[in-house]
């Protein structure tokens, strides 16, 4: 199995096996830890606190060439990773700023369209009370009208009665009056 890290180089010099894997979701670093593996031609002595397979941290250690490849090549795959995901979220990022101006656009049209229903809607609220006024008080002249019309009838009635009775005064009158011509025509000596 390949490691990555300083730590490789840990096992290459037969100073203890360490395994290594990068946790992607957290970045982080687990390692394990097992008992040193006798390596023939290994004549240095271990360092202190690696007797009982443990590491000691506080030394430093220098890597491979082969194992600064491979972490530089997981850190550049990790570079790539985390800008591709960078873009897409940035472009997600675009999207929603897209979406939130079109939102508002529409909301702010709606607006207006509303203000400007609202004040039609006065306008034709103060209309429709002047036409309803208008109504009424043509209502009113109607029935006004239909009073007079009525008075009117009853008055043209009482005419022809009138004249009905002049008329026949008057007829009366005249017969009246040549009754009392030939009255006084016969009445006078001849």
């Amino acid at each position: 199995m390949a490691m990555n890290g300083p730590l490789q180089n840990l096992s290459e010099r037969g100073t203890g096996s360490i395994r290594s894997n990068r946790d992607r979701s957290y970045g982080g670093l687990s390692t394990t830890t097992s008992a040193p593996p006798s390596v023939a031609g290994d004549s240095r002595p271990p360092s202190r606190g690696q007797e009982n397979g443990e590491i000691d941290y506080k030394k430093p250690r220098i890597g491979t060439a082969e194992t600064i490849k491979s972490d530089e090549w997981l850190d550049t795959q990790l570079y790539e990773e985390a800008m591709v995901e960078n873009e897409r979220l940035k472009e997600r990022l675009r999207k929603a700023d897209d979406e939130l101006s079109s939102s508002r656009s529409q909301l702010d049209k709606a607006l207006q369209m509303n203000s400007a229903r609202n004040s039609l809607s006065d306008v034709d609220k103060r209309e429709k009370r002047a036409l309803e006024r208008k109504l009424s008080e043509m209502e009113e002249e109607l029935k006004q009208l239909q009073k007079l019309k009525a008075e009117n009838e009853k008055l043209k009635a009482e005419n022809r009665a009138l004249t009905r009775v002049v008329s026949k005064l008057t007829s009366n009158q005249s017969v009246t009056a040549t009754k009392a011509e030939e009255n006084g025509k016969d009445d006078s000596p001849q």
